[in-house]
């Protein structure tokens, strides 16, 4: 899930439209990479596997995207099968009893949002040396 962790947070950051338009389009692209391997029902096929317990969390965390940029992975062509994979990962018991409260992950975001921290992710974002 590295290819999402940058344009993930910079959509967060940024707080001009273009900006996040740009970022937008460059996870929607990274998005579009990862489904190319996609087998389903989980991303290797029918075993479950590590890749599936990576992007777990990011798919929840996907909330504060939509609830501070309202951002949407659309349903239909090339990021269709993200929703089936989404789907199956979170409904898995294993993965079920893990999951936070979605008000718990769009406050965690809260700041990010702002732009109103500054740390190794801000850095990254805008090119600044840590």
């Amino acid at each position: 899930h590295a290819l999402f962790t940058l344009p993930f947070h910079a959509m967060l950051l940024h707080q001009d439209p273009a900006d996040q338009e740009r970022d937008k389009q460059e996870l929607l692209s990274s998005i579009e990479e990862m489904l190319e391997d996609y087998k389903g029902p989980y991303y290797l096929g029918e075993q479950f596997s590590v890749a599936d317990i990576a992007m777990a969390p990011f798919f929840d965390h996907m909330i504060a995207l939509e609830h501070y940029r309202d951002f949407h992975v659309p349903n239909e062509g090339p990021t269709a099968p993200w929703h089936e994979w989404k789907r199956n990962v979170l409904e898995r018991p294993s993965v079920a009893a893990t999951r936070q409260d979605p008000q718990r992950i769009i406050e965690s975001y809260k700041r990010y949002a702002k732009c109103l921290v500054r740390n190794r992710i801000y850095d990254a974002v805008f090119n600044k040396k840590s």
